[in-house]
């Protein structure tokens, strides 16, 4: 895993854990389903549109949907 990913990753998951519902869903979600995430925030090329990314997969893990 590259420093990169690993910081997205981090970053994704302290947004998770601020979240009780998305926190109990992301959980329960295959590895690979949680890459998926990973993938996507990291193909953002620009901060903000990472930022707008993780937030928009907060909303979508506390639904339950999935990505991809």
């Amino acid at each position: 895993m590259s420093d990169r990913t690993e910081r997205i990753s981090t970053a994704l998951s302290a947004a998770v854990s601020r979240d009780p519902r998305a926190s109990e869903k992301f959980a329960v979600l295959p590895r690979s389903h949680r890459e998926v995430y990973v993938d996507w925030i990291e193909s953002a090329k620009k901060p903000e549109t990472r930022d707008k990314r993780i937030a928009e997969a907060l909303e979508m893990i506390a639904g339950g949907r999935r990505r991809g």
